[in-house]
């Protein structure tokens, strides 16, 4: 299970990514083969203005890295949300701006948007968006296409 630590900022999780598929999985003795990514990541670079402006740039780079090493699949981002909270993410605009740069610029890159999904404190999806973001994520990577996750059932 490759995932960087709550909090971590593109570049860190780019790197710590990578290092778990190769290092743990090949030190393991296990052949890594993606068969797609699901990108849930950026909240903590929309509280600083240096880390949105790189976030295109550095999406991109991962992106390109991930599909040169591993393969042309499909690569899923969730994209922040609109509502996400008010104050605290100044530059959530931006980092959501490089999201849908990335995704349009890129084979086999889909954005699922997440206006409909319910923060719980503002940042963390409640366990019902979660398992309707997961879902969408999946038919985006399955049809290859954009996708908007659907609300909820209550």
């Amino acid at each position: 299970k490759a995932t960087a630590p709550y909090g971590t900022h593109l570049a860190n999780a780019l790197n710590e990514w990578d290092r778990t598929l190769v290092y743990q999985l090949a030190g393991n003795g296990y052949i890594p083969k993606a068969l797609g990514l699901f990108w849930l990541q950026g909240e903590q670079d929309a509280t600083n203005e240096d880390h949105a402006n790189a976030y295109e740039d550095n999406l991109n780079t991962f992106v390109t890295f991930i599909k040169d090493r591993y393969g042309d699949f499909p690569f899923v981002i969730a994209r922040l949300s609109d509502t996400l909270g008010a104050g605290s993410f100044p530059y959530h605009d931006t980092v959501i701006a490089a999201q849908e740069s990335v995704a349009a610029n890129h084979d086999h890159v889909f954005i699922v948007n997440t206006n409909n999904l319910t923060l719980t404190d503002g940042v963390h999806y409640d366990s019902d968006s979660l398992i309707v973001l997961g879902e969408a994520m999946l038919e985006a990577a399955l049809e290859r296409e954009d996708k908007t996750a659907p609300t909820p059932a209550p």
